[in-house]
């Protein structure tokens, strides 16, 4: 099973490392990919810092949460969300008094490209992956694009509850059409 329904956040905390690496597997070898539906609420305020292989993306159902990433901050609230580069030191917390659902999806990229031979790897995710700059990108219900990412992440994370026949091609696709949308929208992200 790929999804976590009851994985608690401070269970994963016992994987990260003294460089603040993750290292539990998300999914795995033959469908790098897992969900979790975070909780945050009084006495579990969030989760610490750290960093992995995989992108993450995820978005907030209910409460507020505060995503810090590489030193900045970021206020999420419901129907916000955030997708996050590999390697890039995060964390997350609740904010205010009440509690947070956040469902989130971490994959590793080649679920996405393949090989490094791919017309995927060396047109798409090769300038993302390795461009220094891109971290990370806040997705508002604003900004149409990122309306359009935040639905295919919840289509993907309800797909992967689910786990009917076929649902790894469905959540691929999901996340490829989320890549691409990064992707079309390159020069508001300032990389490539």
């Amino acid at each position: 099973m790929n999804w976590e329904p009851s994985m608690d956040p401070y269970e994963l905390r016992e994987s990260i490392g003294e460089n603040l690496e993750e290292t539990c597997q998300h999914g795995d070898k033959a469908f790098p990919c897992a969900g979790y539906r975070d909780h945050y609420r009084r006495g579990r305020e969030g989760y610490p810092w750290h960093w992995h292989d995989e992108w993450e993306i995820a978005f907030v159902e209910q409460g507020q949460v505060r995503a810090q990433v590489n030193g900045e901050q970021h206020l999420l609230g419901p129907g916000e969300g955030i997708f996050i580069n590999r390697r890039v030191l995060h964390a997350f917390s609740l904010e205010g008094n009440g509690e947070v659902w956040m469902p989130n999806l971490l994959f590793l990229p080649s679920l996405l490209y393949g090989t490094q031979e791919s017309v995927f790897w060396k047109k798409y995710m090769e300038p993302l992956l390795l461009a220094p700059e891109f971290s990370h990108v806040i997705l508002r219900k604003e900004e149409g694009w990122q309306t359009q990412m935040l639905e295919r992440m919840r289509e993907a994370f309800e797909i992967m509850t689910q786990e009917s026949y076929g649902y790894e091609f469905r959540v691929r696709e999901r996340l490829s059409e989320m890549l691409l949308l990064l992707c079309e929208h390159r020069e508001e992200l300032a990389v490539f």
